[in-house]
């Protein structure tokens, strides 16, 4: 896995947020010839971040979008089907969105599946976000 590539993003709610744009080093692990898999990982941190997850959730629910627990990354931590984005809390101040690049995936010429990548990513992001 390359490098992440940091940048400040906007954030309200008195969060601070930051995303960090993230590559394969290999071409064509997500079965696009020529094309690294790529995820993005997206922290929102201050004392709003369980807020903001109940937030999304509700959001979620109001437009009847398909999610589910995900609890081997934790109590907090949902999937969000269409997206296939994963959101969790790493601690009661900092929620994490990890979402798979969809145009960098595709699950019909790798045996792979959406949820599992996502998932992987995050455990990854989640390793290399608590190094100091």
């Amino acid at each position: 896995m390359h490098p992440g590539k940091p940048r400040s993003i906007p954030s309200g709610q008195g969060l601070t947020s930051d995303r960090c744009d993230w590559e394969s080093t290999e071409k064509r692990a997500g079965g696009i010839s020529g094309t690294p898999l790529q995820f993005n990982v997206v922290t929102f941190t201050g004392k709003g971040a369980r807020e903001q997850l109940d937030g999304l959730l509700a959001k979620d629910d109001a437009a009847g979008i398909e999610y589910h627990a995900v609890p081997e990354l934790g109590k907090n931590a949902v999937y969000e089907v269409p997206t296939h984005s994963l959101a969790m809390l790493s601690s009661d101040t900092r929620l994490l969105i990890v979402r798979i690049n969809p145009t960098t995936l595709d699950t019909t010429r790798v045996d792979l599946e959406a949820e599992d990548v996502t998932v992987a990513a995050s455990r990854l992001a989640v390793k290399r976000l608590e190094k100091p």
